[in-house]
C-alpha cells in the first residue's frame, strides 16, 4: 500500500521517481526515521528571496494572537511564546517566523507524513486581523482560517 502511495505521491509533487518496493519489502520493517525525510519547503518555493523579518517589536506581534477556525480543518491558535509566534495545531506547535513583505513562515509543520514549511499570509480589514490564509493542500487554493471572534460557528 505505502509503495503505490508514496509513488504517487513523488509524481504529484514531481521528484524523482525512488523504487518504494525496495524500501518496504524489505526483511526488516522500516521505523519512524526511516519516514524522516519527508519534507517539503513551499515557502521557499513561493518565495525564493524572501529575508526574515528580526526587527518587529512584540506589541505589534501580539495582534496575530487569537483562536481561528476553519470548517474541515478545525481550530488552529496563534500564540507568543519567548517574543516568538507559533501556531499551535492539531497538537502541533509550530514557530511562525516573519518576512519582510508582511509574508510569514510556518516552520515544520508535520501533516500525516510530511514536514512542511509553509508561507502564512494574515488578512486584514481596516488594519485588523481577521483571519489567514496557509497553503494545507497542494492541488487546492490556500486555505482560509478565520478569528473566531469574527465569526458565528
Amino acid at each position: 500500500m505505502y509503495t503505490i502511495l508514496y509513488s504517487i505521491i513523488d509524481k504529484l509533487l514531481l521528484l524523482d521517481p525512488i523504487p518504494w518496493q525496495n524500501i518496504f519489502h524489505t526483511e526488516t520493517p522500516p521505523t519512524a526515521e526511516d519516514y524522516d525525510d519527508c519534507r517539503e519547503n513551499i515557502f521557499a518555493q513561493r518565495y525564493p528571496a524572501a529575508v526574515p523579518n528580526q526587527i518587529i517589536p512584540q506589541k505589534d506581534l501580539q495582534k496575530y494572537t487569537g483562536k481561528y477556525y476553519a470548517d474541515g480543518y478545525g481550530y488552529a491558535e496563534i500564540l507568543i511564546k519567548e517574543n516568538t509566534l507559533y501556531l499551535f495545531y492539531r497538537d502541533g506547535l509550530c514557530e511562525i517566523i516573519p518576512y519582510w513583505g508582511g509574508v510569514f513562515k510556518v516552520s515544520q509543520l508535520k501533516e500525516d507524513i510530511l514536514t512542511l514549511d509553509l508561507p502564512l499570509s494574515f488578512l486584514q480589514k481596516e488594519g485588523v486581523v481577521i483571519g489567514f490564509h496557509v497553503p494545507f493542500e497542494p492541488m487546492t487554493a490556500d486555505i482560509a482560517f478565520w478569528r473566531i471572534e469574527n465569526r458565528v460557528l
